[in-house]
């Protein structure tokens, strides 16, 4: 099944069930898919099928339908960060020039400033997912056959500073994440899943596609709720957490992360940084329902390329960082060296090839090098700093030392 057909699945599965829970409101699949239709068609009436579509929208439901919509329609989103510089969205612009943005009424001020810029059209939602007169047309959405995207979205890293890189992520790469994640994330329908991420965070895809994808409830943090996040858990159920380890980190200092706390979840995962032994068995006594797994992967390996579960501290070996674990799925993580220092090779169906089209060399190598085919990726890591564990090719688990593994 493409990513779309697994969306309309959702739609015509569970259609009455909440899709997406924000300020308050809750929508249901039928909802999101009348409004996510209703995108498309504005999207048809502007640009062509091949065109890249911009999001200046995050946290909102404006986001959700937007990103679906571009989907549903056969193209490719691109995040634009409304917290980042206009600068920085211009040089991403530039690598990756969007036929349309679109944008909540909350934003709309700063994208015209970028979209001065630009020759791009707008499409402007009314803050509930809904087009306003400027961008849509009336009609049926007409599922199309033959156009689904082999690029699903464009990320840039590289953070606030220096030239951004792209990188493309394929259809066929988000599909293999989504297979292999689904008996980690055991997720279905009647579950509620957070969404913390800002979209230009990879992870922000694990949240919107493994939820909507499995009949779940993607759930947004609201404003006011920023410092009582267990209450927040707690108030609306939530059975799937899915954020970098300093979130836990900071409920711990505010004293949220007490034993129970969490006591709804189910799973929780954690990716983008390190996840201290110390912090994930407190996480644990505060969850003491969930199973919690440790997830690693750059980019350019789609959200996640290895998983480690963390089932106390007596089984980390006196490990003061949970390892990295083993490949998700059918992926492939090796060490090449002689088992106390080398290069991590990292291989399977996530690893891209693409990048965007004008991106400039880079002048360090780059984080991942793939084959001709695209199966395996060899990072620049040379082994100095703290211990992870891996497994090689064969299945046994190598232990070796690396540089940061901490940025997603």
């Amino acid at each position: 099944m493409t990513l779309r057909d697994r969306l309309f699945a959702s739609f015509e599965a569970y259609a009455a069930l909440p899709a997406v829970w924000v300020n308050d409101e809750t929508y249901t699949y039928a909802d999101l898919h009348a409004k996510a239709a209703h995108f498309a068609l504005a999207l048809d009436a502007k640009i062509s099928a091949t065109d890249v579509v911009g999001i200046y929208a995050q946290h909102d439901l404006d986001s959700i339908v937007g990103i679906i919509g571009t989907i549903l329609s056969g193209r490719r989103y691109l995040p634009l960060n409304p917290n980042f510089p206009i600068a920085r969205h211009t040089a991403i612009c530039a690598q990756e020039p969007p036929a349309a943005i679109i944008c909540s009424p909350r934003h709309e001020k700063r994208a015209r400033i970028l979209m001065e810029e630009l020759s791009s059209d707008q499409i402007l939602l009314n803050g509930d997912g809904d087009v306003l007169a400027n961008g849509g047309q009336s009609g049926t959405f007409a599922r199309p056959q033959s156009r689904d995207p082999s690029t699903v979205y464009s990320m840039f890293t590289s953070g606030t500073t220096g030239t951004p890189k792209g990188v493309r992520i394929l259809e066929s790469n988000l599909l293999a994440y989504l297979d292999g994640i689904a008996p980690i994330a055991n997720i279905g329908p009647h579950d509620r899943a957070t969404h913390f991420f800002e979209l230009s965070f990879d992870l922000s895809v694990h949240d919107i596609f493994v939820t909507l994808t499995s009949g779940a409830q993607l759930t947004m943090l609201p404003g006011k709720m920023k410092l009582a996040i267990a209450d927040f858990v707690a108030e609306r159920d939530i059975t799937h957490w899915f954020s970098v380890p300093s979130l836990a980190s900071f409920c711990q200092r505010i004293g949220q992360l007490t034993p129970d706390t969490f006591a709804p979840l189910r799973t929780a995962l954690f990716c983008g940084e390190a996840l201290p032994v110390a912090l994930a068995e407190a996480f644990s006594r505060s969850a003491s329902a969930a199973k919690i797994w440790n997830l690693y992967g750059p980019t350019e390996a789609t959200i996640a390329v290895t998983v480690k579960e963390f089932t106390g501290v007596a089984d980390m070996d006196g490990e003061v960082v949970v390892p990295l674990g083993g490949p998700i799925g059918t992926q492939v993580c090796t060490i090449e060296g002689d088992g106390n220092e080398g290069q991590l090779q990292l291989g399977g169906s996530q690893v891209t090839r693409a990048t965007s089209t004008t991106r400039p060399r880079p002048t360090r190598p780059s984080l991942l090098r793939p084959t001709a085919t695209g199966r395996i990726a060899r990072a620049i890591w040379s082994c100095a700093a703290r211990r992870m564990a891996i497994s090689s090719a064969d299945g046994s688990t190598i232990r070796s030392r690396s540089t940061d593994f901490g940025s997603n």
